[in-house]
Order: structure tokens, then C-alpha cells, then sequence
């Protein structure tokens, strides 16, 4: 799947840090959708300035982004290219680790089961 990174950058115009990792924990909760709650989409376009078409650009980006950390262990830093935006990057990376271990924890339940030992054959 190829992410638009540059949606990202749509979290530079948000009022807060606190806005930035709310949203976040919307695209972590909805990560199974094709988008944020409408609520939360509704929010963003008024705060972020942003059409419905961004908004869910930035939902993609975010969400390959927390997959990524979460599967692979690592931090937005490993994913994101080197010129991008320093502080946001930062930002990005601060909240994955507050809410990384969290997000695991969630995740749990909703991964298959491992499969079943194979049955010995009886030749």
C-alpha cells in the first residue's frame, strides 16, 4: 500500500499536542475502517482546515504509521524520510511511545489464534 506521508503534515496546524495524540487514538481505534469517526472527521475539518478528502489521507498515513510501529517495534522516526518536518516528527514519535504499549495490550484479542499443532499421520 502506498501512504501519502505529506498528510501527516495536516497535524501542523493542530491547536495542540493534545489534539495531535486524540487524533491519533481516533485512527488507532478506527484503524479497521476506512476512516476516522465522524465526529472526529467533523472536528478535524474545522480545526484542521481540511476537506473530507484529507482527512482521510491523513487516517491512511496514520494508520500504516501506528501499524508499523506496533508490528515491527520501532519508532515513527524508522518510517518517516529524513527531511521530514523535524518537530512533528518528534511529536509523532513522543505519543507512539506513550501509547504504544497500550495499543499492544488492545490489539490482543483481536489477533487469530495460533494454529493447531498438526495432527501426526498414521501410515
Amino acid at each position: 500500500m502506498k501512504t501519502n506521508l505529506p498528510a501527516l503534515e495536516l497535524l501542523l496546524k493542530a491547536s495542540s499536542k493534545k489534539v495531535v495524540d486524540v487524533i491519533m487514538v481516533d485512527a488507532f481505534f478506527n484503524r479497521d475502517g476506512d476512516g476516522f469517526s465522524p465526529a472526529r472527521e467533523s472536528m478535524m475539518m474545522e480545526q484542521l482546515g481540511c476537506d473530507v478528502i484529507e482527512a482521510t489521507q491523513l487516517f491512511h498515513a496514520l494508520n500504516w504509521l501506528i501499524r508499523k510501529c506496533m508490528y515491527t517495534t520501532t519508532t515513527p522516526d524508522e518510517h518517516l524520510p529524513a527531511d521530514f518536518h523535524p518537530q512533528l516528527k518528534d511529536m509523532l514519535g513522543a505519543i507512539v511511545a506513550k501509547k504504544l504499549p497500550d495499543w499492544k495490550v488492545r490489539s490482543l484479542p483481536r489477533m487469530p489464534a495460533a494454529l493447531p499443532a498438526p495432527v501426526p499421520s498414521s501410515r
